[in-house]
């Protein structure tokens, strides 16, 4: 099909010595099909290929964003510059617990704490062992024990785990956090939750995801 016959092609790119490792390449590839081609395969304007061999290139490229992201070395320019501070900020409040302010804010905008937390525990249930692992030892974990994702994957064998990040909402949006994000699955409980991923909701976002990262860290410990 389709899928293996742009894989067989691909698996031959020349690739930086990162994706010397067969999984690492595969799972790669798995990822430039699904983001570049499959996904985009929807929305583009652009014609056929010359030439299917210039995948080669445009594989190369994705890989080194790549590296670049995965060594917080990700060009500004792909981002709206204060969107990406937001989505810093959102990040690193997730380890911090709920405040009266957070309280207050959730009240105002007609979101129920206990509601929340239950709808937290569901879409924690509907993850796979991998994404709350990412989310427990990464986006939720405190400074000193932030493990990198890599190290993450690693340690307890997540393929694909560019991919699954991407797909969670815990890693950059090209275009800033806000644009989008409602297709993430992160994104996704936000909105079911009636939130609005919207400058304007910055602070209840950030709240809302302190309140999740305190249910990952209640349900997984320090496991």
């Amino acid at each position: 099909d389709f899928y293996h016959q742009v894989t067989r092609l691909l698996i031959r790119t020349r690739l930086p010595a990162e994706y010397a490792d067969t999984e690492a390449r595969q799972d790669l590839i798995h990822a430039f099909f699904v983001q570049k081609i499959l996904q985009n395969a929807r929305t583009t304007q652009a014609g056929d290929l010359e030439n299917a061999h210039v995948l080669h290139g445009y594989l190369k490229r994705f890989a080194q964003d790549e590296i670049r992201e995965q060594a917080g070395l990700v060009e500004i320019d792909e981002y709206v510059a204060d969107e990406e501070d937001v989505f810093t900020d959102v990040v690193e409040a997730c380890a911090v617990a709920l405040s009266h302010d957070d309280l207050h804010l959730l009240a105002e905008a007609g979101i129920d704490v206990a509601t929340a937390n239950a709808e937290a525990d569901r879409f924690l249930a509907t993850l796979g062992e991998g994404e709350r692992r990412m989310l427990r030892h990464h986006t939720c974990a405190e400074d000193e024990a932030r493990l990198p994702m890599d190290a993450i994957a690693k340690r307890w064998q997540i393929a694909s785990y560019h991919y699954k990040a991407k797909k969670l909402g815990i890693t950059g949006q090209k275009g800033g956090f806000f644009q989008g994000y409602e297709n993430t699955l992160l994104g996704g409980w936000l909105t079911k939750l009636r939130a609005e991923i919207s400058p304007e909701w910055h602070r209840e976002l950030v709240a809302l995801l302190n309140l999740l990262c305190l249910r990952v860290q209640k349900t997984m410990g320090e496991t």
